[in-house]
């Protein structure tokens, strides 16, 4: 079994949709406090974002920070344990997926 964000391309595959999901800005409350207000997108380019590893992005659904006018990164990784940890610490502004159900 492999779950994707993507619907494979390779033939003779079974397929079934796991869950619906948004995506969201998130920052702790302390970032929030110290930064500049943020009240539309174009303003990001004040802020700290991070997210994945640009150069290591395997599926077109997870550079979602392009969409919104993000060329580059301040913090990356692409383990989602390490972002959390630094969304909580107030690293910064990161896009986090809302699974629904």
């Amino acid at each position: 079994m492999v779950i994707e964000f993507s619907a494979p391309t390779a033939r003779g595959l079974t397929t079934q949709r796991v869950s619906d999901y948004k995506l969201h800005f998130a920052a702790s409350d302390d970032y929030l406090t110290k930064a500049l207000p943020l009240t539309q997108t174009s303003e990001l380019r004040h802020h700290r974002i991070f997210g994945y590893i640009l150069d290591m992005i395997f599926d077109r659904e997870l550079d979602y920070l392009v969409d919104v006018g993000v060329n580059r990164v301040a913090l990356a990784s692409n383990s989602v344990s390490v972002q959390l940890n630094l969304l909580r610490q107030g690293g910064g502004i990161r896009i986090v997926q809302h699974f629904q159900e």
